[in-house]
């Protein structure tokens, strides 16, 4: 499944370690509890050792049989699980010339990276895709549980508009228990429901994670000329010179985000953005960096 990321940052990902709890608890402040790796008897995999990673839990018995280093894993059960949902619509499947790769894509990558880190902590982990939520994996243990995460937005045809309010409402049927969900999204809404879907999720006690996915060009604007511009989930097109435009579409850009943190912020939910341009193992480091106790 980690195929589905570049090695070096699998090789990153691999030294990080965060619970669920403390992802929770960053995005939340609240005392939840979650499944933890420890040394209980219920035990729960091997993996690679890492440096790190306590010597007392390196297998012996594995080392003498194979010639690796491998540490024993534990868990006992726990309250809290990870949801992750993607936003599927036309928008998403854009990639400007200074983006590595479209929203869509750098969106699953940070779903799935921090679902690899949660995965490793032995957390039980969903995926959604908003736009056919009846496709989605409810949350679970093991290797088809973070396969279920990188094939998100992989398989349907991208949709010409996902309404992300009622696509978000979908999941609290999908939460039996109260979990933390991780949202990608350009959310550009056409009915402006999202965050009040999420202010809803909040108000059930589940910890909400927002991941502004944004393009260098949606942002900057840095071009000549004049242009054809063509919105995606309605096919609308416009053709402006773009030093006539450029500060009256900045400033509603800017308005635009301002609205999304200020909303996020009323309801209690924690809002980054993420540009396509910067790396993701930076992103996802630094929101890892953000939950350690």
């Amino acid at each position: 499944m980690t195929t589905r990321l570049p090695p070096a940052l699998v090789a990153r990902l691999a030294r990080l370690h965060l619970s669920a709890r403390r992802l929770a608890d960053a995005v939340h402040g609240g005392a939840h509890a979650t499944r933890r790796l420890g040394t209980s008897s219920d035990f729960a995999e091997h993996r690679e050792y890492h440096p790190g990673d306590d010597p007392r839990m390196l297998d012996a018995r594995v080392r003498a049989r194979t010639d690796r280093d491998v540490v024993r894993r534990f868990h006992h059960e726990s309250e809290l699980q990870a949801l992750f949902a993607l936003d599927t619509s036309a928008s998403m499947d854009f990639a400007s010339e200074r983006a590595p790769s479209t929203k869509l894509a750098h969106g699953r990558t940070l779903l799935l990276g921090l679902a690899y880190v949660l995965s490793n902590q032995h957390d039980r982990i969903g995926a959604v895709d908003l736009h056919d939520p009846t496709a989605s994996a409810p949350p679970r243990v093991g290797f088809d549980a973070l396969e279920a995460v990188g094939d998100l937005g992989t398989r349907a045809p991208k949709a010409q508009t996902v309404a992300l309010g009622p696509a978000l409402d979908q999941l609290v049927s999908m939460l039996r228990r109260r979990s933390l969900v991780v949202v990608a999204s350009d959310f550009l809404d056409p009915d402006g429901h999202a965050l009040e879907a999420l202010s809803r999720l909040r108000a059930r006690g589940h910890s909400v994670l927002a991941i502004h996915v944004v393009d260098p060009l949606e942002q900057d604007l840095d071009l000549e000329g004049a242009y054809e511009f063509t919105d995606p989930e309605s096919d609308e097109r416009v053709v402006a010179d773009v030093e006539t435009v450029r500060d009256a579409y900045l400033a509603a850009f800017e308005a635009h985000a301002r609205a999304l943190r200020a909303a996020a912020d009323a309801a209690g939910v924690t809002c980054r953005t993420c540009r396509t341009d910067e790396d993701p193992g930076d992103q996802l480091e630094r929101l890892v960096a953000e939950a350690q106790p």
